[in-house]
């Protein structure tokens, strides 16, 4: 049992990400996102041209019965942290029996297409 994503943690410098075509199923963490945890701070990937921007895609994956004891974001955690801006798109992804299957921290802007 993991912290915090319980299959992928993707934390810091990162600037763009893709989970693609997997399937996350009995994923669990103590925290939050049982599959996929993402987290980014703006201390980490400053940018001398204003606000720092992620951006990741969750595309075509299958999360079934992730869980989480604590917290939100069964399946997938998305949080940032300061002026970093992420921009997430979630396309065609199947959510099925999840516990609290999505939470979303500060600033962040996510599209869901599912």
């Amino acid at each position: 049992v993991a912290q915090s994503g319980g299959a992928i943690s993707l934390h810091g410098n990162i600037r763009f990400s893709q989970v693609s075509k997997s399937n996350f199923t009995e994923n669990s963490a103590e925290n939050s996102g049982g599959a996929i945890d993402i987290f980014t701070n703006d201390e980490k990937i400053a940018s001398s041209s204003g606000p720092a921007s992620d951006n990741f895609l969750i595309f075509g994956n299958n999360f079934d019965d992730n869980s989480v004891t604590t917290g939100n974001g069964g399946a997938v955690k998305i949080e940032s942290e300061g002026d970093t801006e992420l921009k997430v798109a979630f396309v065609n992804n199947n959510f099925n029996s999840n516990l609290f299957s999505t939470q979303y921290g500060d600033d962040v802007y996510a599209i869901r297409l599912n």
